[in-house]
């Protein structure tokens, strides 16, 4: 499924499991780093990070926010099939910070600001 499409379906749901909202996480960051990739290169965020491709289509930007994530859970010595909310926060905190949103909020913080709409209205979704 698509990181649009999915995001639609969790965010019509009215409660989240902790599962859902992981990959209503993993959803966010890719849309938000599609819409940069459109006219930007990811380099701009990520200074330093040899790996990144050089003009990623959609499944390239998934395939860098689920490898960014899975190291943030590893890093924080958390579960990732079974994390709760709270780890999750962790989790979305590290992971803003891995990606460059600080600087994407910079470049473009209307994008940052419909990110974090989203990001928390999962987490308004998901028990505590």
């Amino acid at each position: 499924m698509k990181p649009a499409d999915l995001l639609h379906s969790l965010l019509q749901k009215k409660w989240l499991s902790h599962n859902s909202l992981r990959d209503g996480l993993i959803a966010c960051f890719t849309l938000a780093l599609c819409d940069y990739t459109r006219g930007q290169s990811l380099a701009d965020l990520m200074p330093g990070d040899g790996d990144l491709p050089e003009n990623p289509d959609d499944e390239a930007v998934y395939s860098l926010v689920l490898e960014r994530m899975r190291e943030v859970f590893r890093s924080l010595g958390i579960d990732e099939e079974y994390p709760d909310r709270s780890q999750l926060q962790a989790v979305r905190e590290a992971v803003e910070e891995r990606l460059g949103f600080e600087r994407l909020k910079e470049k473009l913080p209307e994008l940052v600001a419909q990110y974090q709409q989203r990001s928390d209205l999962l987490f308004s979704k998901s028990d505590a």
